[in-house]
């Protein structure tokens, strides 16, 4: 069962113990990302990221990596749209040298602009070969999140870091790294005695500045659940297609939301795979994916496919939406064993295990389930749920149609003749 800490300065620690394992994984989760960011800031918090990992380096004389190594430890970090993820997983063995090394997060940004600037470097051709601008998802983004901060990079732009200096970068670091912005999840063989180690470790340092309520509620877009089915094109020589559904995360539960996602999306046996690929071959592979806050959500999928068989594929997928409100059968037969009956497997895995209590109940503020809990709330969804869900999410009212291809009203007519029959009223 999760065990909650709180430190003397306000931090907090969530603890999962596994003393089965033979490994750890500690986490800190730090509520920011660019939805959080002033357009003139956009990117300090993955910049932030970079710098202070650099700086740990720094401040141990440039042996960081080669101590990581010795003790066979691996240090991770990522920045998403709402919260950066630093984590560090082990032997349990060396569970006290990876808190030592961890904490030096919280230490001052004493990098010489010299060294910022060569993670800044770096930050701009991480930009540059993604080349995110150009892709679909970049194009989908700022059509599904208008004006607000969510359809801004997680990386920020090349120009922005250049305004983005050390005494900005020491800013951030004093407000983000503040205790009521993060929290530490600790999971895998780590006992009491090393929960109470790294309180000590932590407790070294000071509570941070921060004074924004960062509470991972999206500003909701003025077309939101406004939307008409129209169809957006970005020329390019490919033919691509994307789904945007504009979603209520406050509705249902999340383990709705997931298994409706599985019988579209995930596994060989999915609709998607076995229509648009198994079936009638238009399709190889596909890029789906469901963009959550605690308030609002996006569900899209998008896929590559020959021009002379874009329509056909649109025709499939509207049908599959269709079926979907229409009602299942036994779908939910194919999807719930993944979480009921493996859903212990959870427990062997550490870093798993640390994401799903962290994210699901602690980022999207669901409740913090145990692998039993968990099991409860997937085995109570019914086939019913799943069609109601259907109905309420599959309609042009929140759907955003975005394609790279060759533009042409003629085109755009006929997939946005398509997606109405998404509308039409079953007898």
């Amino acid at each position: 069962m999760e065990k909650r800490y709180v430190m003397k300065n306000g931090m907090e620690v969530f603890h999962y113990p596994g003393n089965h394992l033979h490994s750890f994984c500690l986490s800190l989760y730090v509520k920011g990302g660019s939805m959080y960011e002033a357009k003139e800031e956009n990117g300090i918090s993955h910049f932030l990221e970079h710098v202070v990992i650099r700086n740990m380096n720094f401040l141990m004389e440039g042996e960081l990596y080669r101590s990581l190594d010795k003790l066979g430890l691996m240090l991770n970090a990522c920045t998403y749209k709402e919260f950066v993820q630093f984590e560090i997983s082990g032997a349990k063995r060396h569970i006290r040298e990876a808190i030592d090394i961890f904490v030096k997060l919280f230490e001052p940004i004493g990098l010489p602009a010299s060294e910022i600037d060569v993670e800044r470097k770096r930050i701009k051709a991480e930009i540059r070969e993604e080349d995110e601008k150009s892709s679909l998802s970049f194009f989908s983004g700022k059509l599904v999140w208008g004006d607000t901060s969510l359809a801004r990079p997680i990386t920020g732009t090349s120009s922005g870091l250049d305004k983005i200096g050390k005494s900005a970068l020491q800013q951030a670091h004093s407000s983000l790294f503040s205790a009521e912005n993060l929290f530490f999840y600790v999971t895998g063989c780590a006992g009491e005695e090393d929960i109470v180690y790294l309180q000590r470790a932590l407790e070294a340092y000071p509570s941070g500045t921060g004074t924004v309520k960062r509470d991972n509620m999206a500003q909701i877009p003025e077309a939101f659940f406004h939307r008409s089915g129209s169809v957006h094109i970005k020329k390019s020589n490919d033919t691509m297609v994307r789904f945007s559904f504009d979603l209520d995360m406050q509705k249902h539960s999340q383990a709705a939301y997931m298994l409706l996602y599985d019988i579209l999306f995930e596994c060989e046996n999915s609709k998607i795979h076995q229509e648009l690929s198994e079936k009638y071959g238009y399709i190889y592979s596909f890029d789906p994916g469901m963009e959550q806050y605690s308030n609002i959500g996006n569900l899209y999928v998008q896929y590559e496919v020959q021009s002379s068989k874009l329509e056909e594929s649109v025709e499939l997928a509207v049908e599959l939406f269709r079926q979907m409100k229409r009602g299942i059968t036994d779908e939910l037969d194919y999807v719930k064993p993944v979480y009921i009956d493996n859903g212990e497997l959870i427990l062997d895995h550490a870093a798993n295990l640390n994401w799903a209590q962290a994210y699901e109940g602690h980022i999207l503020q669901k409740k913090s389930l145990d692998p039993e809990q968990r099991k409860r709330e997937y085995a109570a969804v019914t086939a019913e749920d799943i069609t109601a869900l259907a109905e309420e999410i599959f309609t042009c009212r929140n759907l955003v149609v975005t394609m790279k291809g060759k533009p042409g009203k003629r085109l755009q007519q006929k997939i946005e003749n398509i997606l109405k029959k998404l509308d039409i009223q079953e007898d």
